[in-house]
């Protein structure tokens, strides 16, 4: 459980920086890789609290174990969706065919990355269904 409270107190304080909240309270500037890191950090630690606390009530190993893939490429989503916007600028450096390649990470890459976890959810999923049925 103090998992979960210090994800959110991480996420939270995250917030904070990204809205400018904190400008006489921190005295360095905290770039988008700081705040993406605060996120991310904030996220596992809220995620992986959940699943202890879902395993200590959830005596069925066939539930958890669909808890844990959905929960494991949720976040890997999530990281996915939070971090590669933060290195648009860096990937915007190098053009292709006269667009910025951050334009096709953005656009394309995100997109096809997401429906490659949705099939290895369905594989991961099924494996879980298969050793789960008697």
């Amino acid at each position: 459980m103090i998992e979960i409270g210090l994800g959110v107190v991480a996420v939270c304080a995250a917030a904070a920086v990204a809205f400018g909240l904190t400008d006489g309270l921190i005295p360095f500037p905290l770039g988008t890789g700081a705040v993406v890191a605060a996120v991310i950090a904030g996220v596992a630690l809220i995620l992986r609290g959940a699943y202890r606390t879902a395993k200590r009530r959830t005596p069925e190993p066939h539930a958890l174990r669909s808890l844990g893939a959905a929960m494991t490429l949720g976040g890997l989503a999530l990281v996915t969706a939070l971090a590669l916007p933060s290195l648009s600028e860096t990937l915007n450096l190098v053009t292709v065919s006269g667009f910025p390649l951050g334009l096709y990470v953005m656009g394309q890459g995100v997109l096809i990355f997401f429906v490659v976890l949705l099939f290895a959810f369905a594989i991961w999923q099924g494996k879980v269904d298969r050793a789960g049925q008697p």
